[in-house]
């Protein structure tokens, strides 16, 4: 149900006749069938306002509506309607941008006296994009939200608020706790992707750091589970080509070389992942050159150093492995060669 009405309010709204999507949506309302997402229906109501050109109705609309059903950190539309009415405010007067403003700053006001913490800290969130913020309001603001006791209601997009600003601010082991949570919470949000990858980078550090081979592999089964969702979602974005890599260095470290291989090509397959190919070829170089196949692992080390020569890490690294694979070869002339080249 929920799908099909959200897919004919994009096609009626495709005809660029917003009063139709708005009269559509406001009869989805009307009816509240159980599981219906009002707050997304709201957030498109809001959209075929400010499209009709009735902007004070759609500020209204949208003040109202946050008020209204904000307290559901599930109900993602919410969040869609402040960032929506963030770019609106940019966009408008400044005595216009400022009445918007101060509605939700004394939205913010009532709904802490009110107790309502899961709207307080959607409102947080969106005051940090106030113009002209100073710095000590927004310390205040970002200290607000990084608190543990904040999780359990926060939203989808407050709590990957919370996980940018703990990694910024290099809290590694809250950042831990809020991608946890988020995974556990909010699984089948694009929201939890990114909790993932901070999951799996986590996972591999323990990996790299037990003091078992069992502990070991435990860890790397962890991140290697959460890196494979991400792959399967997100199948052609460069968050699968920092995925792939990252399952070659796990495979790697198990020695499990073909596997490693196997990922590594998967990202030389891409044309739009040419920013990770680098990288790619240096893996499948290793690959190679852990099978003792000097030859096959030097042309990939080549290839990094000629094609790719404003990589400058991965040229250095490349550079110095084909000298090696040459002096395995017995060349080492040529392996002079290639360092006094990479010198020079």
């Amino acid at each position: 149900y929920n799908h099909c009405t959200f897919q004919c309010g994009r096609i009626l709204a495709e005809g660029e006749e917003y009063e139709r999507p708005r009269r559509h949506y406001q009869a989805y309302v009307s009816r509240n069938r159980e599981g219906s997402n009002i707050p997304l229906a709201v957030y498109w109501i809001g959209v075929s306002l400010w499209n009709t050109g009735e902007t004070e109705g759609a500020m209204r609309y949208y003040r109202d509506a946050v008020a209204l059903y904000g307290a559901d950190p599930a109900g993602m539309g919410i969040d869609m309607i402040l960032d929506e009415w963030v770019g609106r405010t940019r966009r408008a007067m400044p005595e216009a941008s400022e009445s918007a403003w101060q509605d939700l700053r004394e939205l913010l006001d009532r709904s802490e006296a009110e107790g309502n913490q899961t709207l307080v800290l959607r409102l947080k969130r969106v005051l940090l994009f106030q113009p002209e913020l100073k710095p000590s309001r927004k310390n205040r603001l970002v200290a607000d939200l990084l608190k543990e006791e904040n999780l359990e209601a926060a939203s989808p997009a407050v709590l990957q608020a919370m996980l940018g600003y703990a990694q910024e601010r290099e809290l590694q082991d809250f950042a831990f706790k809020v991608s946890g949570h988020m995974v556990d919470r909010f699984p089948e949000t694009d929201y939890a992707l990114d909790a993932r990858m901070v999951l799996a980078r986590y996972a591999i550090e323990r990996a790299r750091e037990a003091g078992t081979r069992g502990d070991r592999d435990r860890h790397y089964g962890e991140a290697a589970k959460h890196l494979g969702v991400v792959r399967e979602v997100r199948a052609s974005s460069p968050e699968a080509a920092e995925a792939l890599i990252l399952l070659g260095g796990i495979h790697s470290e198990q020695r499990r070389f073909e596997e490693a291989d196997e990922a590594y090509k998967s990202v030389l397959g891409v044309r739009a992942w040419r920013n990770y190919w680098p990288e790619a070829l240096y893996g499948r170089g290793e690959c190679a050159f852990q099978h003792r196949n000097y030859e096959v692992a030097s042309a990939y080390y080549e290839r990094i150093y000629v094609l790719y020569s404003h990589y400058a890490d991965w040229t250095a690294r490349a550079y110095l492995r084909r000298a090696e694979c040459l002096k395995r070869m017995y060349q080492p002339d040529k392996a002079a060669e290639v360092i006094r080249e990479m010198l020079e």
